[in-house]
This record gives C-alpha cells, structure tokens and sequence, in this order.
C-alpha cells in the first residue's frame, strides 16, 4: 500500500510537473508575442518622434514666413505649443521694443524745414536795454 501512495504521489507530480510546464510553454509564447508587439510599436513609436520632429520645424518655418518682423532666434522649442509660447513672448518684445523706438523718435522729431520767423521777445528788457536794441547798438 505504502508503494501504491507512493506510485500515486510520483504519477501526481509528474502530471503536475506537465500541467506545469505545458503553462510554462504557454507563457513563453505569450511573452514572444508580446515581445513582437512591444517591438513593433517601438517602430511605431520612433517613426512618429521623426514625423513630430519634422512637423514641429515645419511648424517653426511657418510662423517665421509669417512674421517677418520677429528675429529667427526668438522662435525655440520642441513642441508646437513651446513654439506658440516663444511666438507669444516674441511678439510681446516686439512690441515693447516697437513702443520704446517710436517713443524715442518722437522726442527727437525736428520739424522740417527752416523755422517761422519770430520777433524777439522784447518783454523782459528795461527801457534802456529796448532803446539801445532799436537803435542798433550792443549792450
């Protein structure tokens, strides 16, 4: 009896060892395909990085054609919404630089051309200052 438990327990853990390595089998099929998918969405992965990276200096190219007026150096980033920011912030300078120039020109306007005559100011001269002007004479 005792080599029948025994025969039983060896017939038991050799179909669980079965049982267990046909699971084993199962899951290194699973882990393959998985394998596969994992590589293949890689490539996927990489081949849209270069697609992005090819849009976003498309992008870039874009918004410099349109503002002529904003220096390449201030258009930066590696997104669409970084370029939107610089553009943002570019336009911003633009502005403030635009403001400050034009206030600078408006204190340094000369009129053109030669200014109207005038009469002197003869107001604040005494009388003797305003004979000595009418007459000619310097003092």
């Amino acid at each position: 009896m005792a080599e029948e438990a025994v025969k039983q327990q060896d017939q038991d853990t050799a179909a669980r060892i079965a049982g267990l390595e046909g699971a084993l089998a199962q899951r290194d099929e699973e882990l393959s395909v998985v394998k596969k998918t994992a590589q293949g969405l890689e490539e996927k992965l990489a081949a849209s990085g270069a697609a992005l990276v090819e849009a976003v200096s498309g992008y870039r190219a874009v918004i410099l054609q349109a503002n002529p007026g904003i220096a390449e150096e201030l258009i930066a980033g590696e997104s669409i919404g970084a370029l939107n920011e610089s553009l943002a912030k570019a336009k911003s300078l633009v502005g403030k630089v635009r403001k400050s120039v034009e206030k600078e020109i408006s204190r340094t306007r000369i009129p053109l051309g030669a200014p109207g005559r005038q009469a002197p100011d003869l107001s604040a001269l005494t009388p003797r200052e305003k004979i000595n002007y009418g007459i000619g004479g310097k003092k």
